[in-house]
């Protein structure tokens, strides 16, 4: 939080000198009638915020607010990831599981599921098998369009590309 005052003219100086001499006069003159003390300190409070206004005071308050959002990564568990040898089916998994660790290290939110012929969330990576006989990629951009009210980060696909299941997913 901030306050600011405007810088006043010479005239707000004129006026406010004269008024603290006045008020100071007035003070002393009334000083041995204690009824008339609470008129002159509430005289001088009464200048005192008038005088405040007059340096049009603003106060900034800057507010900041971060939302963490999580990134979706869709792992590709069909069959067909293990037809190339170069990755091989287990450097592909551990390609795959050191990457998601190292988001996690790193304190990124991640929702990790794994697709074939249907969406299963995943507990851990290193325990994925590949051997579903399908490929549907159209779950995974289902599944992204369902979360986009929950506001992701983004999403990663890890798959060879090749469907051989459900429609082919369009732009």
């Amino acid at each position: 939080m901030q306050i600011s005052f405007t810088f006043p003219d010479p005239l707000f100086w004129v006026v406010l000198l004269i008024s603290i001499i006045v008020f100071i006069l007035s003070f002393i003159q009334i000083i041995r009638y204690a009824r008339f003390k609470i008129i002159i300190w509430l005289r001088g409070l009464a200048l005192f915020l008038v005088l405040i206004l007059f340096l049009n005071p603003t106060m900034e308050i800057k507010k900041e607010e971060s939302k963490s959002l999580a990134w979706q990564i869709f792992i590709d568990q069909s069959l067909s990831m293990t037809y190339y040898k170069q990755p091989s089916s287990s450097t592909y998994l551990s390609g795959v599981s050191s990457f998601v660790n190292r988001l996690k290290q790193a304190g990124v939110q991640l929702e990790v599921y794994s697709f074939g012929s249907r969406i299963d969330t995943v507990g851990n990576v290193e325990n994925l098998t590949l051997n579903v006989g399908s490929t549907d990629i159209g779950h995974v951009f289902k599944k992204m369009e369902e979360d986009k009210q929950k506001s992701i980060a983004g999403a990663v696909i890890f798959t060879d590309g090749q469907v051989n299941q459900g429609p082919l997913p369009t732009s």
